[in-house]
């Protein structure tokens, strides 16, 4: 039995199953929960189709016990999720609206639960989150509010009474637009070049998940909203990044804030901006972050901090 163990929640959609290839490439044991099975998961939990949340949620939750039983898994991956356009004077309005809830608040919601429930203690949660709504989406109503809803239940996870495990992890990733066969068919004309490929998505998350890539979240929360775009450094397409919320950030600096500071200039986003979203809107962290890497490559040289 493989020793690395993931949900994918969404896992027979287009980023869903190339999560589900991914993982499988590299051994781990994936379990794929949609309303359809993907033949290439190890399991599938086939999600039933209602108009009620609790009895939609109750039942995936009920055979997500059943399948995993005492087993705790490393993962759960929540990519489900559709578009629906419209602004308020759409017939359509109150149809979109719906369908959007259902495909991200509710998958989330569940997922949010799954995750206090079945996630090892140090796990990542994923969510499917969307860079249009960190603003007004007034051509897309529905899926606005949907997608800020998943922003806000991210950031929430963060707090000490969530319900997630020690040391678990809640990041929302945030893109543009990613680069599926639905979205090259509705928008031909598009730039596809600027699209983020679904295989960085997956292979993105399976370095964030081994614990080894991600010590400095050890015993931390954090609700993290990563805004995700194709922006080539050689032939590496690389995120920009936006995190709020990291819970360690409340009462001291720590290791998060120096790896946020090496993380943020790898990407578009710059030093002093990481202070920002992190909710310290001064410099004094940006301070703390350049004293802190001085000590640790005086350390390194063999020196003393001074």
């Amino acid at each position: 039995m493989a020793a690395n163990r993931v949900l994918v929640y969404g896992g027979r959609g287009a980023l869903g199953s190339k999560i589900v290839q991914h993982f499988k490439s590299k051994g781990w044991w994936v379990a794929s929960i949609d309303i359809v099975a993907n033949e290439e998961a190890n399991a599938n939990v086939l999600v039933k189709l209602s108009e009620s949340f609790t009895e939609q949620a109750g039942q995936v939750t009920a055979d997500v016990a059943q399948l995993l039983g005492d087993q705790k898994v490393d993962a759960i991956l929540c990519v489900a999720g559709g578009w629906a356009g419209g602004n308020c004077s759409s017939k359509d309005l109150y149809k979109n609206t719906d369908m959007m809830w259902k495909q991200s608040v509710w998958t989330s919601t569940i997922s949010s639960h799954l995750a206090a429930v079945h996630l090892k203690q140090g796990g990542l949660l994923t969510l499917a989150g969307a860079k249009a709504s960190l603003g007004g989406t007034s051509g897309m109503v529905g899926y606005g509010m949907a997608k800020a809803a998943v922003h806000q239940l991210c950031q929430s996870l963060a707090g000490e009474d969530s319900g997630m495990p020690h040391g678990g992890v809640a990041v929302a990733i945030l893109p543009v637009t990613l680069d599926t066969p639905m979205n090259r068919k509705f928008m031909p004309d598009a730039d596809f070049g600027s699209w983020t490929p679904l295989e960085y998505i997956s292979e993105a998350d399976f370095p964030v998940i081994r614990k080894r890539k991600r010590r400095w979240y050890r015993g931390q929360r954090a609700g993290c909203l990563v805004r995700t775009r194709r922006k080539r450094v050689g032939k590496l397409p690389l995120p920009s990044i936006l995190l709020a919320n990291m819970q360690s950030l409340d009462n001291k600096l720590d290791e998060n804030v120096l790896q946020l500071g090496h993380w943020c200039r790898s990407s578009s986003i710059g030093q002093s901006d990481a202070a920002h979203y992190c909710g310290r809107q001064d410099t004094d962290t940006t301070h703390a972050i350049e004293k802190r890497e001085g000590e640790r490559d005086n350390e390194r040289a063999g020196g003393r901090a001074s």
